[in-house]
C-alpha cells in the first residue's frame, strides 16, 4: 500500500504543477474595511531566536458547522502549546448545526457580532454576502514572501481560479477540483447476501431490495432532504451527455441554477433554460430523476421522511441504513466513524457516473475553483492574525496534521508521508477537513482501502480527467435582481425538491406549475439578467 501512497502523492502534485499552466477563473481583492493592516508583517509562523519577545496575546473566534469533535480541546491546547512563543494564540471554534448554520451567520455577520472567521460556500451564502460586502478582501496575503506558508499552499493559479469579482474573498479549501459522488455501501452486508460487487444501477437497487428483505429496521438509502445527493453522480454523466451538445449548466445563488445552449462557436449563449421550464425530459438523457426517485420512492428505497432528515451520514454510521449518497472524499470519515459504531461493518464505494467509474478522460466538469473556503468578516479586527494562524497551519506538515488528523500517536499514526493509520483504540478525532484544512498540496489517506478507492483517487486528482466549461470562471452578480431571487428561491427550492424526492408521479406537470409561479414572481428577469451577464462575461474572454 506504501507504493500507492506514492504514486498518489506523485500524481497530487503533478496535478498542482499542471493546474498552475491552466488558464481558468479570475479574480483578487483586498478590503480590511479600514482595519490595521500589516499583511507585509512577518507571519511568525516558525521558529524566532531567543531574544525575540512573544507577541501580544490574540483571541480569535471562529465559526464552523457540524458538531464539535471529539479530542478538539486537546488539538488546541497543543496548538497554543506549540505556538506560544510565536503566535500567542488562542482560538475558539463555535460549532453551529447545519440546518441553523445559514440563518445564524446572517444574524452574526448583519448584528456586527464579532466573528473573525466563519466557514463559507458558493453554495451556501457565499456569493451573497460577498455581493453585501460582508466579507473582507484576502489578496494581500497570498502570494507574499512574508506568508511562506500560504504561499507554498496556494500557487499563483489556485488563487486566481478562486477569485469572485476579481478579489480573493476565502481561503479555498479543496482536495481535487471535482468530486467524485456515488454510494457508500456496506461491503459486509453485500457479501452476506451473496452478491458480487456492485457495477452498475440495476445491482446496487438489488442490494437495496436484499435490505429491505433481510434487515428489519434498517433504511436502504440515506440522505439529506437539504442536499439530496443521491443523484449528484448521475447528474455528472449527464452533464457529460449535454457538454457534448454544447449545453452547460451554471450555478447563479445559492440553489438557484440555469442551463445554457451555447452557440456553435461556443462565444455566446443563445438560450437560458430555468428549472421547471419543461413539461418533460430532455431526449436522450442518460438518467431521469424524476422516474427513478419515483420508483426508489415507492419501492422504499428511501426513508419516509427523507426531506426532514439532517444528518444522514449519522444514520449510516450508526448502522440505520445500508448505504449513503455522498462523496468519494468523505470515505476516510465515515469509515472511521461506522468501525467504531458498528463492529464488524466493512465499508465500499459505488461512483454512480458510468464514464467516471470507468475513469474515462475528460469526463468530470470543472471550473477548477474550490468547494468550500474560511472567509473574514468585515467587522473583524484582526484578519491579520488569522491569516498568521493559517500560514503557520500550512508552512508544515506536522502543523497541518495536528488540525486535520488531531494528536499523533493518540488519533492517528503516521504510515509514511502520505498514509496514516489508527491506534488499536480506534479513531477519535474526526475533523470536517473540508471547513479548515484540506489543501492538494497536503493529503494524507487513510492505510488499507480498497484499491478501487485509491484508484479513483487518483484519478480525481488527475487533470486529463477534466473538462472545463465555457462558463467556467463566471461569477453571478445578483444584485440587480436581489429582490427577485428572495421571491423566486423558496418556489425554486420546491422545484428541486420535486424532481429529487419522488413524492408525486406527475413530478414534471407539478414542476412546470411551480415553474410557472416562479415567472410571475420575477424568474424571467432573472433569467434576463443572467443572459446579459453570462454574454458579456462571453464576449470579454
Amino acid at each position: 500500500m506504501k507504493s500507492k501512497a506514492k504514486k498518489s502523492t506523485a500524481l497530487v502534485l503533478a496535478l498542482i504543477l499542471l493546474v498552475s499552466m491552466l488558464a481558468a477563473c479570475s479574480q483578487s481583492n483586498e478590503k480590511n474595511g479600514g482595519k490595521p493592516n500589516d499583511a507585509n508583517a512577518p507571519a511568525g509562523g516558525g521558529e524566532t531566536e531567543a531574544t525575540t519577545p512573544a507577541p501580544d496575546p490574540v483571541e480569535l473566534n471562529f465559526m464552523l458547522w457540524g458538531d464539535k469533535p471529539a479530542g478538539m480541546d486537546e488539538v488546541l491546547a497543543e496548538f497554543e502549546k506549540r505556538t506560544k512563543d510565536t503566535l500567542n494564540m488562542k482560538i475558539n471554534i463555535s460549532w453551529t448545526p447545519l440546518s441553523d448554520f445559514s440563518n445564524k451567520v446572517k444574524l452574526k455577520l448583519s448584528s456586527g457580532e464579532e466573528i473573525d472567521a466563519v466557514f463559507d460556500a458558493p453554495w451556501a451564502t457565499m456569493i451573497n454576502n460577498i455581493n453585501q460586502e460582508l466579507y473582507q478582501e484576502l489578496d494581500k496575503y497570498f502570494l507574499n514572501d512574508n506568508y511562506p506558508g500560504l504561499k507554498k499552499a496556494f500557487g499563483e493559479q489556485y488563487v486566481g481560479n478562486n477569485k469572485f469579482n476579481g478579489k480573493l474573498y476565502g481561503i479555498p479549501f479543496t482536495q481535487g477540483y471535482k468530486e467524485v459522488y456515488g454510494y457508500f455501501i456496506r461491503k459486509d452486508l453485500r457479501e452476506k447476501y451473496g452478491i458480487g460487487p456492485i457495477s452498475n444501477l440495476q445491482e446496487l437497487e438489488q442490494y437495496f431490495d436484499h435490505v429491505l428483505k433481510n434487515e428489519q429496521g434498517v433504511t436502504p438509502l440515506a440522505d439529506d432532504g437539504n442536499a439530496l445527493r443521491w443523484n449528484y453522480g448521475l447528474t455528472d454523466e449527464n452533464d457529460y451527455f449535454f457538454a457534448k451538445s454544447n449545453i452547460f449548466t451554471t450555478s447563479l445563488t445559492g440553489g438557484l441554477s440555469a442551463t445554457c445552449q451555447m452557440s456553435e462557436d461556443g462565444k455566446s449563449c443563445v438560450s437560458l433554460e430555468m428549472p421547471g421550464d419543461k413539461e418533460a425530459p430532455y431526449p436522450g438523457i442518460p438518467y431521469n430523476f424524476v422516474e427513478i426517485s419515483n420508483r426508489w420512492k415507492s419501492s422504499g428505497y428511501f426513508e419516509k421522511d427523507l426531506l426532514t432528515q439532517q444528518n444522514a451520514a449519522s444514520m449510516f454510521v450508526a448502522g440505520k441504513a445500508a448505504s449513503l449518497a455522498h462523496g468519494i472524499s468523505q470515505f476516510s470519515s465515515l469509515n472511521d466513524q461506522l468501525a467504531k459504531a458498528v463492529p464488524g461493518a466493512k465499508l465500499e464505494f459505488f461512483p454512480s457516473s458510468d464514464s467516471q467509474r470507468a475513469q474515462q478522460s475528460g469526463a468530470m466538469k470543472t471550473d477548477f475553483k474550490a468547494f468550500n473556503f474560511i472567509s473574514i468578516p468585515v467587522t473583524s479586527k484582526k484578519a491579520d492574525s488569522v491569516m498568521k494562524f493559517f500560514d503557520w497551519m500550512f508552512s508544515d506538515k506536522s502543523n497541518h496534521d495536528l488540525f486535520e488528523r488531531g494528536i499523533e500517536g493518540v488519533d492517528w499514526i503516521a504510515d509514511g508521508d502520505a498514509l496514516y493509520k489508527y491506534p488499536e483504540s480506534g479513531p477519535r478525532y474526526i475533523f470536517p477537513g473540508y471547513e479548515m484544512t484540506w489543501n492538494p498540496n497536503m493529503i494524507r489517506n487513510l492505510a488499507g482501502m480498497d484499491e478501487q478507492i485509491y484508484k479513483m483517487l487518483d484519478y480525481s486528482m488527475n487533470v486529463d480527467s477534466y473538462y472545463q466549461t465555457p462558463l467556467a470562471g463566471f461569477t453571478f452578480d445578483s444584485e440587480p435582481v436581489k429582490s427577485e431571487i428572495a421571491k423566486v428561491t423558496p418556489v425554486m427550492d420546491q422545484i428541486g425538491q420535486v424532481y429529487a424526492s419522488g413524492t408525486m408521479e406527475d413530478s414534471f406537470v407539478k414542476a412546470h406549475e411551480l415553474n410557472k409561479k416562479a415567472v410571475k414572481l420575477g424568474l424571467d428577469k432573472i433569467r434576463e439578467e443572467a443572459l446579459k451577464q453570462i454574454n458579456t462575461y462571453l464576449a470579454g474572454k
